[in-house]
């Protein structure tokens, strides 16, 4: 059974007006996309439709919930709290062109389905931190990571037992 098939939404049916819609989000979700940074979670999407006349609609998400990070400093998981509002306007028309801009879609007019999981997918990664790091959590860094990250990190000693052949090397400048 194919997960991702109810956020295919209908609108070839709805009448003009505001449609809600819900949306639980979870680890089956993020399975669906292979190389997903994110891979446990559990957020609600809710989608606001406005269907405005037979060629126009406004999409309106709100993403919240807690989705598990990876700590780009120690490399522990800890929750961070996702909480996103984005828009996406659909229009139909008779020659569906391309737009530089991320919020306007074309679909050609006989479309009558859209399937808004890729969008969805696409919201929550945009979502994300750039540095991920257990701070933005509840928690701190693990401090025996961090510990060992410094000594990896320390610059060894200076030896008094130089080779000597160095040593003329030295001088040149």
């Amino acid at each position: 059974m194919n997960y991702l098939k109810e956020f295919v939404i209908n609108f070839g049916n709805l009448k003009p007006g505001i449609h809600k819609y819900e949306f639980e989000i979870g680890e089956k979700f993020f399975e669906q996309f292979e190389y997903s940074l994110v891979k446990h979670g559990s957020l609600q999407v809710i989608l606001d439709l406005e269907k405005q006349k037979e060629t126009l609609m406004l999409f309106h998400f709100k993403i919240n919930g807690l989705i598990v990070l990876q700590c780009d400093r120690c490399l522990d998981n800890y929750s961070f709290p996702l909480n996103t509002e984005e828009q996406l306007i659909v229009k139909l028309q008779e020659a569906p062109k391309e737009t530089d801009d991320d919020e306007i879609i074309f679909l050609p007019v006989e479309t009558y389905q859209i399937d808004i999981s890729s969008y969805i997918y696409e919201y929550i990664n945009l979502a994300l931190p750039l540095k991920s790091v257990c701070n933005l959590g509840a928690k701190e860094c693990n401090p025996e990571m961090l510990a060992v990250l410094e000594k990896m990190n320390t610059p060894p000693k200076a030896d008094d037992n130089t080779d000597p052949r160095w040593e003329g090397l030295k001088g040149l400048n």
